[in-house]
């Protein structure tokens, strides 16, 4: 260990970041040398989005007789990578599943327990936050500017999936889990291929492009910016499109008009997130219609 202990701090040094620290050589010496007169498996979790040269770490699978054969796992934790198959053409079996008989509830349930055990602070709560953010990613994670990366805790807690908002512990817990979530896939507006297959709450969760409609039992409701040809560039909100949102705790709109002065939110009792993005104060908005 000492020989990763002495890289660590030359790396330090050199003010290199953890990300793009290279292989140790040594390391990858002694590694050949120990595999290299044996036949032999490795088993290797990548958790990155590209294949990885294991030469550099002292494993030829390179050289012509060689004997050693590589197990390889991709995606991980609610990984998105739709294009995989594509990266690893040079495999000499691909093997994947999509579909389980159990269905993706399952699936995902079985997956945030594991998150949970990560933390004493979550428990069933993992599986609901991984819900809201896969139900909302695949209703328009690509013309949807959720920015999960900054606002995921914040979304979670304010719509009250994590409890305790008042004190630390609920945002302790919303860190935890985002820490075991690859946030920086569903920034990059990618959509998962499984997000529409998942059973979740009706009505409770909400994106919406054109027909601004709320529900009583909405929670969370995005009203996207959809910018095409037919869409006008700015949609004046009906100053009663919340009167029946008792229950609404998040609420993020995009390239919208309302009056700031009195704007159409101002009723919900139950407000704890708001986000505006490329709003503009209409001043004629108190006389529109519903």
């Amino acid at each position: 260990m000492h020989i990763f202990d002495r890289q660590d701090e030359e790396d330090d040094f050199r003010g290199v970041d953890e990300s793009s620290r290279a292989e140790i050589q040594e390391v990858g010496a002694e590694i050949h040398r120990a595999t290299r007169q044996h036949k032999c498996l490795v088993l290797f979790h990548n958790g990155s989005d590209n294949t990885i040269d294991l030469d550099d770490f002292g494993i030829l699978l390179s050289a012509r007789f060689g004997t050693t054969k590589v197990l390889w796992t991709f995606r991980g934790r609610l990984r998105l990578i739709p294009r995989i198959t594509e990266k690893v053409d040079d495999s000499h079996l691909f093997l994947y599943d999509t579909y389980s008989l159990r269905g993706w509830n399952f699936l995902l349930q079985i997956e945030a327990g594991e998150i949970a055990g990560y933390t004493d602070k979550l428990g069933e709560a993992a599986t609901e936050c991984c819900l809201y953010l896969l139900s909302l990613n695949s209703q328009g994670g690509n013309i949807m500017g959720y920015d999960w990366a900054t606002h995921a805790s914040n979304y979670w807690v304010c719509d009250g999936i994590i409890q305790g908002g008042h004190g630390e512990e609920a945002w302790e817990a919303a860190s935890a889990l985002h820490q075991h979530i690859h946030i920086e896939d569903y920034s990059a507006n990618a959509l998962p291929s499984f997000g529409d297959k998942l059973k979740t709450p009706s009505k409770r969760w909400i994106l919406v492009k054109d027909n601004f409609v709320v529900h009583q039992n909405s929670t969370s409701f995005f009203i996207a910016a959809v910018a095409s040809d037919s869409d006008p560039p700015l949609r004046p909100l009906p100053n009663g499109l919340f009167h029946l949102s008792d229950k609404l705790c998040v609420i993020k709109l995009c390239r919208c008009t309302f009056s700031f002065s009195l704007p159409p939110f101002c009723g919900c009792r139950s407000l704890r997130f708001l986000g505006l993005d490329s709003c503009k104060n209409h001043m004629g908005a108190k006389h529109m219609s519903h």
